[in-house]
């Protein structure tokens, strides 16, 4: 993905804009099957190292961001270079996440690992009693199939919460890169790549949060979405912050 982005930048004309949508598209639905896997890899730990996961994603954003306005600015390195110096991140993730795996599954002992690999936990006799040693006992439970019925009782259990869901990263994608852009319509990269760092920065405090509060009513979370996205529509229409920023820097 980053080599076919690296080749595109190099491109002019509707072709460069055709592959660079390409790649950018496979980019984004190997992000989303990343944190597909690792979520439901990590579903059954505590909340906590969910939310310290979370927050990993967000300060990766804002890291991401500031090397690339570092190496795009200062350095004054064009976009194939930049993408072919990310080539090589590849390898690390993928290490950590099968040294992840491997260590998770290795013991098999405790509940949420259980959870993890599939099995069920079973206490162990000791003269009678059970004892403090936990063991792992093959589970015959199997994954429930993908069948019509089973995914509407999906739906009928949860389907609330994927309203919710899906509605707040659809408002979320809205105001950024959506409305975002059309705030600043002459924004140079760097300054396109800064307001992703400050994106990134609130899903790190969103996302940690996981670890503090527990909200029930998910419902909440969409509503305050939606007032941002009424917000950034208004000041798009109106640009009242836009216009008072100095020498014309919101411009």
């Amino acid at each position: 993905t980053y080599a076919g982005l690296a080749v595109a930048s190099a491109m002019e004309g509707a072709a460069g804009f055709g592959i660079a949508v390409l790649f950018s598209c496979a980019a984004g639905g190997q992000q989303v099957i990343g944190e597909v896997t690792n979520l439901a890899f990590l579903k059954a730990f505590p909340p906590e190292l969910i939310g310290a996961w979370g927050a990993g994603t967000g300060i990766s954003g804002v890291l991401g961001g500031g090397m690339y306005i570092l190496l795009s600015g200062p350095l004054g390195l064009p976009n194939m270079v930049v993408f072919c110096l990310m080539l090589p991140t590849a390898l690390p993730y993928w290490a950590a996440f099968h040294y992840l795996h491997r260590e998770a599954t290795r013991g098999k002992e405790g509940a949420s690992l259980a959870k993890v690999a599939g099995g069920t936990l079973a206490l162990a006799r000791v003269g009678g009693d059970f004892g403090p040693r936990e063991q792992l006992q093959p589970s015959e439970a199997l994954v429930a199939p993908a069948t019509w019925a089973n995914i509407r009782t999906a739906f009928r259990c949860s389907g609330l919460v994927m309203f919710n869901l899906v509605a707040v990263y659809v408002f979320e994608r809205a105001v950024f890169p959506g409305l975002a852009d059309r705030e600043t319509l002459c924004s140079s990269k760097e300054w396109y790549a800064t307001m992703w760092t400050c994106y990134c920065i609130g899903v790190t405090l969103s996302r940690l949060s996981v670890a503090i509060f527990r909200i029930e009513r998910v419902w909440l979370v969409t509503v305050l979405q939606l007032a941002n996205v009424l917000g950034w529509v208004a000041e798009v229409h109106s640009g009242r912050i836009r216009g008072a920023l100095p020498e014309e820097h919101g411009l």
